[in-house]
């Protein structure tokens, strides 16, 4: 009975969540995007496909986004995007344009939120070539969702995302990214400077999320 107890607390003791870390307060990454929005309009579900790089710095509380995007016609756009959290600004430049918009969303943290919930782990790869993850999921309440984050489980480097938004009316939006090229620290500091075209443009009230 005494060895049972044993093995039971054992096993309890090893099935324990991981503990919640941080990744790297200043980064650059590439992420691959996939997925779909549904609109009630016309009742149809469509594609989203495309890349971006980002460069996050929490330190200055700014990050930019370079997204490219291809349309269900197989039109390719691009926008480039800066969030000045500290100013609760996103700027953003598209076709040649820069508009401002007042950005109220808090910048999300670099490490594991507290209100987060183990998914278990996760492993890509095959034989001795896997690479080990760990699963998080949490709300972010400010853009209602619902994220699932996989990080390695040595360095904690993020490596897949999914995020589910639910819309206004039934529009919602379902992407998963597949996150590569991370690298610590920023190598283009003037990614996170509020574009030349962009100083003086006065934010709208309207919200755009890249």
């Amino acid at each position: 009975m005494l060895a049972l107890g044993v093995l039971l607390l054992v096993a309890y003791a090893t099935s324990a969540d991981p503990t919640k870390c941080c990744v790297d307060r200043e980064f650059e990454a590439y992420l691959d995007e996939a997925g779909s929005y549904f609109t009630p309009q016309d009742k149809e579900f469509h594609p989203i496909k495309g890349f971006t790089t980002v460069a996050y710095d929490f330190y200055s509380k700014r990050m930019n986004l370079r997204v490219h995007n291809t349309l269900e016609n197989g039109t390719e756009t691009y926008s480039n995007l800066l969030f000045d959290y500290a100013n609760q600004i996103e700027y953003a430049i598209y076709k040649g344009k820069c508009t401002a918009h007042k950005y109220h969303v808090p910048m999300r943290q670099p490490c594991i939120p507290a209100n987060a919930t183990y998914d278990g782990p996760l492993t890509m790869g095959y034989g001795p070539n896997t690479l080990k993850l760990e699963t998080w999921k949490y709300p972010i309440s400010e853009l209602n969702s619902e994220v699932k984050l996989s990080i390695s489980q040595d360095g904690c480097v993020p490596v897949v995302e999914s995020i589910y938004i639910k819309g206004k009316n039934g529009a919602d939006t379902d992407i998963i990214y597949i996150i590569s090229n991370f690298t610590p620290g920023i190598k283009q500091r003037a990614r996170l400077e509020i574009p030349k075209r962009c100083i003086g443009v006065i934010p709208k009230d309207t919200l755009i999320i890249g």
